[in-house]
């Protein structure tokens, strides 16, 4: 793990911990039905990290967080979500890190995973703003779609 990712992992860390997170969390579980079914976000997180989960319930409840996220944007809310998709972001880099010999800047040097990160969180704030997105039959696929087309364009535009 390099360092922006172990520095935005302890930030998720210290934000799930946080007054704010989970007055924001409170609020949006009366606004969210899906998400009031838990008592905090750290509940949340269990649920939506376990492999036994409800696939159908899970996409309801990414529905919720990402209206939840659009109807109220804070900081907190916002490290929240992307804290919960780490795994797959993290996967997403490394994926395109091992495909090192498509990752070149124009110098022919191989980008840096740091770098990799950053455009794939900036990509990923993006998607996270998109109107769109909740209304998607698979939110997570959808959000997916919308990181992978401006990664894709900002490494074409590093050649």
């Amino acid at each position: 793990m390099f360092t922006s990712q172990l520095a935005f992992r302890q930030e998720f860390q210290k934000t799930l911990a946080s007054s704010r997170l989970h007055q924001w969390f409170d609020q949006m579980g009366g606004e969210q039905p899906a998400l009031a079914d838990f008592p905090d976000p750290i509940a949340l997180r269990q649920f939506l990290r376990s492999p036994s989960s409800p696939a159908q319930r899970v996409r309801e409840i990414w529905r919720a967080l990402i209206r939840a996220t659009q109807a109220r944007r804070t900081p907190e809310a916002i490290t929240f979500v992307l804290g919960l998709l780490q795994p797959a972001l993290s996967a997403f880099v490394d994926k395109a890190l091992a495909d090192g010999a498509l990752i070149k800047d124009s110098a022919g040097e191989l980008m840096e995973a740091e770098d990799v990160w950053q455009q794939v969180v900036t990509a990923t704030l993006r998607a996270l703003a998109n109107a769109k997105l909740p209304g998607r039959d698979a939110v997570l696929a959808g959000l997916l779609i919308d990181i992978r087309q401006p990664f894709r364009s900002w490494v074409r535009g590093e050649f």
